[in-house]
């Protein structure tokens, strides 16, 4: 998966009163573990929280000076913001970088127990991210990073066959298929990270080795508990259908089989099919 390093932009000016040249200082001056400390006592959209997420991807002193910790704190107590950004946003940028970082240096036995930590909290993780499920709409591009910054760490987190079943909880599941409904089409030279978690639900038998078995009708419940309405707006309207079903969205079309009123697929949407080894025939529309 792609580094998630720069996924938000800080400020490059010099100007002393600049937050961002304040935390570069402030950082430059702090051991990594005296640098954690700090970010704990700063709100979780602080800047200074936003340089240790980047750093921990290139120096694994901060993640094992429990940065995990504190982006997990952050993410579970921080408040709620009324702004166009989540309090979580630095946080679960810290987490993804956290698990980037110890794959990078192939120290997976040796981080186990920071890697359990953020494991043991990810259903948590999840229910505050579903709480701010709306700021995960939309074509923006800073959505679009966020978008790739949640489906990335569900990703690390569901990676390993003990955590599978994690993918299928209500709150992981709502956010995978959010997520992809309002994803741009992968780029020709770029696997799209939105794209990882939705693979593993529509074909979680593709894998060689043990998988978990997903219950009966995961993705067609999930799609009920959205609406039939808004799911056939997203997927049948003209801007966003190239999305699901275009040549670059060769998931889409395994995923959800549609069956128009006529040739021409504008004309609308008649039935959807939906996927799985328990797939029912199919929701009909009037």
């Amino acid at each position: 998966m792609p580094c998630m390093d720069t996924l938000f932009e800080e400020c490059r000016c010099e100007l002393s009163t600049c937050p961002f040249t304040v935390c570069r200082i402030k950082l430059a001056k702090l051991h990594p573990r005296q640098a954690v400390a700090e970010a704990r006592q700063e709100s979780a959209a602080s800047p200074f929280v936003l340089k240790i997420a980047t750093a921990t991807l290139r120096d694994a002193r901060y993640r094992r000076s429990d940065a995990a910790t504190m982006f997990i704190r952050h993410i579970l107590e921080g408040e709620p913001t009324d702004g166009e950004a989540p309090h979580w946003d630095y946080a679960v940028l810290g987490l993804f970088n956290v698990f980037a970082s110890i794959d990078a240096d192939k120290s997976g036995y040796r981080d186990a127990g920071i890697k359990r930590e953020i494991l043991n909290a990810y259903p948590k993780i999840m229910e505050v991210v579903s709480r701010d499920i709306d700021l995960l709409s939309g074509p923006e591009p800073n959505i679009e990073r966020r978008r790739a910054i949640v489906c990335g760490l569900i990703a690390w987190c569901t990676t390993e066959t003990v955590m599978q079943k994690t993918m299928y909880d209500e709150y992981s599941l709502k956010i995978v298929i959010h997520c992809w409904l309002h994803s741009p089409p992968p780029d020709q030279n770029r696997r799209s990270i939105a794209m990882v978690p939705i693979e593993q639900i529509l074909h979680p038998y593709a894998k060689a080795g043990p998988c978990y078995k997903p219950p009966p009708n995961h993705v067609y419940d999930t799609i009920q508990s959205f609406g039939m309405t808004t799911f056939v707006s997203l997927i049948s309207n003209g801007e966003r259908r190239p999305r699901l079903l275009g040549s670059d969205s060769k998931q889409g079309t395994q995923a959800v089989n549609i069956r128009y009123t006529t040739t021409d697929k504008a004309y609308g949407v008649r039935r959807i099919d939906l996927p799985g080894r328990h797939r029912r025939s199919g929701i009909s529309l009037p």
